[in-house]
């Protein structure tokens, strides 16, 4: 599993190219997945994030995959 503290890892300028609803795709029963950025677990929407200084795809939950792709938007205090 991609994490961030590993070395090499980009941390911002991700491109997200996919969102699969694991529900929708595979019943009410689906089971649900771990974050391959930070180890989550029990993500529903699965954000397939690519970047060009990385080999491969990363299978982020919602907020992950905001700061990867700097789309994140936090609560206002």
């Amino acid at each position: 599993m991609v994490r961030w503290d590993q070395p090499g890892v980009p941390h911002r300028g991700w491109i997200c190219v996919n969102v699969i609803d694991l529900k929708e795709e595979n019943g009410e029963d689906a089971d649900y997945e771990s974050c391959g950025m930070c180890g989550q677990e029990k993500i529903r929407y699965v954000h397939i994030m690519t970047h060009t200084k990385f080999d491969g795809d990363v299978r982020a939950g919602c907020i992950c995959a905001g700061k990867m792709s700097n789309d994140y938007h936090g609560e206002k205090s």
